[in-house]
């Protein structure tokens, strides 16, 4: 199937070589760092709600739970987001990574491209 998806777009669509490898490297290795600074703000964040939750005086409850709640729904937020990146990861460059090609029309490309001319 994808063999059919590269012949039938016109190679003035595509960068040269050492563009696409530079593209799709880049994506990569930016996919890579937001999934390492995510791990990292997941032991911020269980640090943060032992403090919260097992220390401070009853006075400021109300507070504790209006920023226990802030940070639960930024540190949810942020799971789905490295899920779906995980899983752009895991569509380009496992299931459609035949080539480089395939490989940027999965990246870059918009989803009609795909099926054109098939």
């Amino acid at each position: 199937m994808s063999a059919n998806v590269t012949q039938s777009i016109p190679d003035e669509l595509f960068p040269p070589p050492d563009v696409v490898k530079y593209l799709l490297s880049t994506v990569l290795n930016t996919y890579v760092l937001e999934i390492l600074c995510y791990a990292a703000y997941t032991v911020v964040y269980f640090l943060s709600m032992r403090q919260i939750l097992f220390s401070g005086s009853s006075k400021a409850q109300v507070r504790r739970k209006a920023l226990a709640s802030t940070i639960t729904i930024l540190w949810a937020v942020l799971t789905m987001r490295v899920g779906c990146v995980w899983h752009f990861i895991n569509a380009v460059y496992l299931e459609h990574g035949e080539t480089r090609e395939t490989e940027f029309i999965w990246m870059f490309g918009p989803p009609g491209l795909l099926f054109i001319r098939q």
